[in-house]
């Protein structure tokens, strides 16, 4: 970041991601104005420098100002970061691009794909929009970076995911510093399918933690599980070498170990017996993995890949199969292998 520049950044949702977000950006000097639907929370963030609800006892910036004003947010701001759930970020843009200017980026967060045409993100928008409007606004960062860490300045590390180098290095420039590094990519589908589809792994490793099958399984388990992802990844046009990165291997490792991980313990909560209900409500927090266990074994049906670890995961949660069962099968497929 250049020393004398003071830029507006618009964060949009105040999660516990977007929090940390907005804070790794306030401390680099940036104006940063944060979006979020409750004008309660913007209120009580505004008066007490607190996110009380996602990050108690972390004093925030006094550069960050919480808003429910979305034009307000955008209104001069050089970059956009979306840290909504991977549900929301297409209709977000949609009603909102009346606002976006020639010269904003629009970084995306979201670790999810289309349920409906079965592709990634930037690939829906491609559709609705151009290449030409993704290539000029779009990139997306992912990574093994848990929320908690990055808001108190531990050294996190993500890809960034842009087909314009330009765009790409004005981001970098802008939004990084020794605390928050990002590693520069054109293989946008590959860091989008990476964070996406470690999540399904998440939540396999949680479930045979759960049973009791110990660290040899998981550690097979996240080797097959990424010779799995990458497959899943070419066919959508992603380069293999992607997956051997920050948001393959390094947030997959990061998401089936970590105990802060919210789709390992949706996993953990599975071998319970928990409904996929009653985990969300204990969770309290979007678990990205359990919509992309069905888009992902869909996508495997579509384009004939062998895929037994998100196979037996999608059955697991969604009552095709006894979860021990499911388990089973699926430590017996990866010996298979």
């Amino acid at each position: 970041m250049m020393e004398n520049s003071i830029t507006k950044i618009a964060v949009i949702g105040g999660g516990s991601w977007g929090t940390a977000l907005a804070q790794s950006q306030a401390k680099m000097g940036h104006s940063v104005w944060l979006w979020l639907r409750n004008s309660d929370l913007c209120e009580s963030i505004n008066q007490s420098q607190l996110n009380s609800k996602y990050h108690p006892g972390v004093p925030l910036s006094p550069r960050i100002q919480a808003n429910t004003d979305v034009e307000a947010c955008y209104q001069d701001a050089s970059v956009i970061f979306l840290a909504l759930p991977s549900s929301e970020i297409v209709e977000w843009i949609e009603e909102t691009k009346i606002y976006l200017r020639l010269d904003q980026s629009i970084v995306c967060t979201a670790k999810g794909l289309d349920l409906l045409h079965l592709q990634t993100l930037s690939q829906k928008l491609g559709r609705i929009y151009g290449d030409r409007w993704l290539h000029q606004h779009f990139a997306t960062i992912s990574g093994p970076s848990f929320a908690s860490e990055l808001i108190r300045d531990l050294p996190t590390a993500v890809d960034i995911g842009c087909t314009n180098p330009e765009v790409r290095n004005k981001l970098i420039s802008l939004c990084t510093n020794p605390h928050f590094q990002w590693s520069p990519t054109e293989d946008l589908v590959g860091v989008e399918m990476g964070g996406a589809l470690k999540n399904i792994l998440a939540i396999a490793s949680g479930a045979c933690e759960g049973f009791g099958l110990g660290e040899n399984a998981r550690a097979a388990l996240m080797t097959k599980g990424l010779e799995e992802i990458s497959r899943l990844g070419q066919a959508l046009g992603a380069k293999p070498q992607t997956f051997f990165g920050l948001s393959g291997m390094g947030d997959l490792i990061l998401t089936c170990t970590g105990e802060q991980s919210r789709n390992r313990r949706v996993g953990l909560l599975l071998a319970q017996g928990l409904s996929i209900k009653e985990i969300l409500s204990t969770i309290g927090q979007t678990a990205e993995g359990i919509r992309c266990a069905k888009i992902a074994y869909d996508i495997s049906i579509r384009h004939n890949i062998q895929s037994p670890i998100i196979e037996q995961t999608y059955h697991a949660l969604y009552g095709q199969k006894d979860v021990k069962q499911a388990i089973g099968d699926l430590i017996h497929a990866i010996h298979l292998q």
